[in-house]
């Protein structure tokens, strides 16, 4: 992943070998700390993606729902008193209860 260079700071003189075994310690610890970070940022970058596609389909679940809910109406209203328009009744009702759920879904995902 990457180099840590050291120097004692005295020319000519080694680090010791307590020195070494400290820095080799520390080394890997930044090693860990950025592997950890990219982990992050990863976790991070597929959050917007899940987030993005839950939007998305919930979006699209609503216009779906609206174009039945206001259909249903419409056949209701055309159809007067026959069973055609007690189901479309029914329909719009379960729509109804639809639009609820999602309402409480894009609450709860906070949409």
């Amino acid at each position: 992943m990457g180099v840590l260079i050291v120097d004692s700071g005295r020319e000519e003189v080694p680090i010791s070998a307590e020195d070494f075994e400290y820095l080799k310690v520390v080394g890997e610890l930044i090693g860990a700390a950025a592997g950890k970070a990219e982990l992050v940022e990863q976790l991070e970058e597929l959050y917007r993606t899940k987030e993005a596609m839950v939007r998305e389909t919930a979006h699209a679940f609503r216009n779906r729902i609206t174009a039945i809910g206001i259909l249903s109406r419409r056949i209701g209203g055309l159809a007067k008193n026959t069973d055609l328009a007690h189901e479309a009744r029914m329909l719009y009702r379960e729509v109804q209860k639809g639009e609820v759920h999602l309402r409480r879904f894009e609450k709860y995902m906070g949409i």
